[in-house]
């Protein structure tokens, strides 16, 4: 990126984005897993409409390849990529055995010492979608149903070094704008044949587990941060023309033609939310500075609401109120998490990818 592309990156939206998908998370596992009343409402269908995941994939391929080209140094790479994800991971780890223990499960169910500390093990490495057995009967049966798409984070974190170092670096720009939109198309095949035709998968659940069903969406990303000047030129100041074109878009297509949203959500629409995405991080360019400051909680919203969920489901405590109680709880969490662990962490760091 020139010069000038620096400049038009500085005060971006891209911390309250990732704040706003986060919340679309958070807030849709609680209405359908709380039982909350209005799912048929119109606010509903709207946060229907920007499946938070999908957002997640786009800015994660456009900020850590961002991130790579300002600085190849890898034991940096690897450095910055760990603790901003491990510490605050661990605590939630232990935050969510607790919550376990607190709600009486373990004393109902016979937990083999080998089973536990293999979830352990797998809780506080990079294989967080593990669920043994003796969890079945616990909240949704599920450690936390957030946390597989932590895994498929760690798969592209990995797979950007590798790239850039074998193969972009050894190519013009032009051979690798058409590497990577290739590439797209190759991995969006995948996507559609796990979301449309799964049956021909041996394993379909492990296949999810891998980077092949959302590698697009992350390539997507970085399509766009390679082509920033363009993609800039055509969407920034523009939001709102964006985001009534994608809205009207999405609702006929998805009302009408039997298109999907969530984490399965069609290539065109994907492709529409992603011009939305990049149009409001830099439109009303201060937006995010002057609400957050520079604190970020969308980790902390993301990681522990689950617990959270599933907490309640074992207790039994489901409805509006618990929806109220979901929400105070999780957003409270959040922000112990960012100003007691994450942050403290992030100062270890001796190059951020936030601008200056």
């Amino acid at each position: 990126m020139n010069s000038c592309g620096v400049l038009k990156f500085r005060d971006n939206n891209f911390d309250l984005i990732r704040l706003v998908a986060a919340i679309q998370v958070a807030v849709y596992h609680a209405c359908v897993h709380l039982g909350l009343d209005g799912q048929e409402s119109w606010g509903f269908r709207l946060l229907e409409l920007f499946p938070g995941v999908p957002v997640f994939f786009f800015v994660s391929g456009f900020l850590i390849s961002r991130s790579f080209e300002s600085n190849s140094d890898l034991g940096l790479y690897v450095r910055s990529r760990v603790i901003r994800l491990f510490p605050a991971l661990i605590v939630c780890s232990f935050v969510t055995i607790v919550t376990i223990v607190c709600s009486g499960y373990f004393g109902e169910v016979n937990v083999p010492v080998a089973d536990f500390l293999i979830w352990l093990l797998a809780q506080l490495t990079v294989f967080q979608f593990y669920d043994p057995d003796f969890l079945a009967g616990y909240g949704i049966g599920q450690t936390n149903g957030s946390l597989w798409t932590v895994y498929i984070e760690i798969q592209f974190y990995v797979l950007i070094p590798l790239v850039y170092i074998f193969v972009l670096s050894r190519l013009s720009d032009k051979w690798s704008l058409l590497l990577l939109i290739f590439s797209a198309v190759i991995f969006l095949v995948f996507n559609r044949i796990f979301y449309l035709h799964n049956e021909i998968l041996v394993y379909p659940e492990l296949f999810k587990k891998t980077f092949l069903p959302y590698l697009y969406m992350f390539i997507v990303g970085v399509i766009f941060q390679r082509k920033f000047d363009f993609f800039h030129n055509l969407l920034a100041g523009r939001f709102i023309l964006v985001f009534l074109v994608y809205v009207f878009t999405a609702l006929v297509l998805t009302g009408y033609s039997g298109f999907h949203l969530h984490n399965e959500i069609g290539p065109l629409l994907f492709m529409i939310l992603s011009l939305v995405v990049f149009s409001f991080a830099f439109s009303y360019r201060t937006l995010s500075g002057k609400l957050l400051s520079g604190h970020d909680i969308s980790y902390g919203i993301y990681i522990y609401h689950m617990p959270v969920v599933s907490f309640f489901i074992y207790i039994e405590f489901t409805g509006n109120m618990a929806f109220l109680g979901f929400s105070l709880l999780t957003l409270t969490v959040a922000i112990l998490s960012w100003f007691a662990v994450e942050k403290p962490f992030m100062k270890l760091k001796k190059k951020s990818i936030r601008p200056v």
